[in-house]
Formats: C-alpha cells, sequence, structure tokens
C-alpha cells in the first residue's frame, strides 16, 4: 500500500509539473546568425503567432483564393522544390490557363527588397496580391475573396480570433499568408554548414565554390546567392516575348532585364531562366559559356559570355548542390 501511495504521488508530481510548464514561446520567423540584416524592414517589429501562421498556411493552400476554386497558393509553389513549380516551364491557372513564367521559389523573402521575376512589388504583405488578381493565375478579384472568406465560419471566428476583428479586410488577409510566407527560412544546407564550420566540403566542393566565386558570384553573391539587381543575361534575342522589368518601370534600358534569383536550392528548382525553358544546370551553364545573345540590354558583364568548360561547369555544379536544404524541404510546419 505505502509502495502504490509513493507511487500515484510520483505520477502526480511529474502530471504537475509538466501541467505549470508554459507553452513553447513562437518566436516566428528565423533570422540565422549569418544572414545580413533583413531587407523588409517593415517587418522588424511585427508580432507574429503560431495562431497567424497556421491560419496563413491554410490559406496559402486553400484555393478558395481563385476565381472557381481550383487553385490555391500552394499548387505553384510546392514544398518539394522549394516552393517553386518543379517540372513546369510555365505556371498553370484555373482553367489550366497558361502564364508567361515560371513561378520561383519562396524562400528566404524577408531578405528581398522586391517581389516576383520583374520586381513588381516592394512589400511582402502584397505578394499574394497579385497572383489572386492576374487572369492567367487565381484570376479572383480581392474584394470577392473578401466576401467568401467572410461568409466562411471557420475564417470569420479565426480572424476574429487572432486580429480581433468582426469584419476581415484585404490587409488582414494579406497579413495572414505573410505570417506563413515569413516563416520560409532556409538556412540549413551543406553550404550554411560550411560557412558555420559544421560542414567539410569535398575536393570537388571545393573546386567548384572557388570557380563560382571567380566567374557566378558578381551576380549571385553572399550567402543568399543573389545581388538582387535586375538583369538581361542574354538569354533572347529581342524582347518582344516579355519585356521583364520594363513593364513595371516603362524604362527602355529595363526591357529584357529580370532579377537575378538567388541560388539557394537551386538543384531542386528546375526548370530553369524566368520562362523556365532550361531543365537541367549543365544545360545554364552552357548557355553563359556559349549561348549568349546579344540583346540590346544586355548587362556588359556578360558580352564575352562566361568561358566554362565542361570539367569546370561540372565542378560548380557539385558547390550548387551543397545549397539544397533538405530540412526545408521537409519540415513538416511548412507542408500541407
Amino acid at each position: 500500500m505505502i509502495q502504490l501511495k509513493s507511487f500515484l504521488f510520483f505520477v502526480f508530481l511529474i502530471l504537475t509539473v509538466f501541467s505549470c510548464q508554459k507553452e513553447e514561446t513562437w518566436v516566428g520567423p528565423e533570422i540565422p546568425s549569418h544572414f545580413p540584416e533583413i531587407a523588409q524592414k517593415n517587418m522588424q517589429n511585427r508580432k507574429f503567432t503560431k495562431e497567424g501562421f497556421l491560419l496563413g498556411k491554410r490559406l496559402f493552400f486553400d484555393p478558395i483564393l481563385s476565381v472557381d476554386s481550383t487553385v490555391s497558393c500552394g499548387t505553384c509553389h510546392q514544398q518539394a522544390g522549394a516552393f517553386s513549380h518543379i517540372d513546369h516551364d510555365l505556371s498553370h491557372g484555373v482553367m489550366d490557363r497558361l502564364g508567361k513564367r515560371n513561378a520561383p521559389a519562396i524562400q528566404n523573402l524577408l531578405w528581398n527588397n522586391t517581389f516576383f521575376w520583374d520586381g513588381g512589388v516592394q512589400h511582402i504583405d502584397l505578394i499574394s496580391l497579385a497572383p489572386i488578381e492576374n487572369v492567367l493565375e487565381m484570376d479572383e478579384k480581392i474584394n470577392n475573396v473578401v466576401l467568401k472568406l467572410n461568409r466562411n465560419s471557420y475564417y470569420r471566428q479565426a480572424f476574429k480570433n487572432i486580429y480581433q476583428v468582426d469584419e476581415i479586410k484585404t490587409m488582414d488577409i494579406m497579413a495572414a499568408i505573410t505570417e506563413f510566407q515569413a516563416m520560409l527560412v532556409s538556412a540549413k544546407s551543406p553550404y550554411d554548414q560550411f560557412l558555420k564550420g559544421t560542414y567539410s566540403f569535398t575536393s570537388a566542393e571545393l573546386e567548384g565554390k572557388k570557380l563560382f566565386e571567380e566567374k557566378c558570384a558578381t551576380c549571385h553573391s553572399g550567402v543568399l546567392q543573389s545581388d538582387f539587381v535586375f538583369r538581361n543575361n542574354g538569354f533572347q534575342l529581342d524582347n518582344h516575348l516579355d519585356k521583364g522589368r520594363y513593364e513595371i518601370t516603362l524604362n527602355p534600358e529595363d526591357e529584357g532585364k529580370f532579377k537575378t534569383p538567388s541560388l539557394r536550392n537551386v538543384a531542386i528548382t528546375p526548370p530553369y531562366m524566368h520562362n523556365g525553358s532550361i531543365a537541367t544546370l549543365e544545360a545554364v551553364l552552357e548557355h553563359y559559356n556559349s549561348g549568349i545573345k546579344q540583346n540590346p540590354s544586355l548587362d556588359p558583364k556578360l558580352k564575352n559570355g562566361i568561358p566554362l568548360t565542361k570539367n569546370e561547369q561540372k565542378a560548380i555544379i557539385a558547390f550548387l548542390n551543397t545549397l539544397t536544404d533538405q530540412n526545408f524541404q521537409k519540415d513538416s510546419r511548412f507542408g500541407f
């Protein structure tokens, strides 16, 4: 009997200790110590909550945002490909409408000062508005989305609980999706471990890193693997099919210029270029070696291409593979 009482007391003690522990604090997006300061300065004081993250995640994967409830943000941004549209050259919208650009990876958004291939959006909260209203993507009006969500008992209650609003408004929707997208931080690749001194590159990876820094890092610079500048990389002979940055600035000098993408997770985000017309990394490097077209707005740095032997290309690809963050690719928090 004494032993039973002692055992029951022990169980009670354990349960009491655990019940008194505070719920784990939700810290919001990871800010890696080896990353620069975030570019989205307006987000520094934003309060992030687990509930807001989960609401934003649900919205991200909910086709209710599209006109016919068939396409969600997650349709074109798939976690297996670092939230890019893998295996599709051009993204497909409602009614299988074909866009004119390849959906880029969604990662480390807080460190971007513009978004999309043409930089048409500068604030992270406004990212989701563009695909919602694009006729080739979701083809919906944001006012209709607001109406649909307000008629939905789950969303109405969730927004009331999290943001203390009786009526869901556009910016509430944008803020919730931001809570999810801001969390998509990729910073645990072998490359990151190498920078922290916890991973040793192979000889091929070291050689590739050296070549990359000599020949590629002018544009794909820093720990984020991009300077986020708009450039014409000689991919097309003229610019009539897609004028790129010009569609935002209307400056003739910007015709055919596109934002330099980050190369993080590049090995798992094929196809490549703004229109997804290059299938492999080998073909991308060969483009810079021998395929540069003398476009009127070609970046001066690419006038003579980037001479690369086959062995050099192979070494660079070995380095690029170290940019793959499998933790990010498989993180259960981000999955549908």
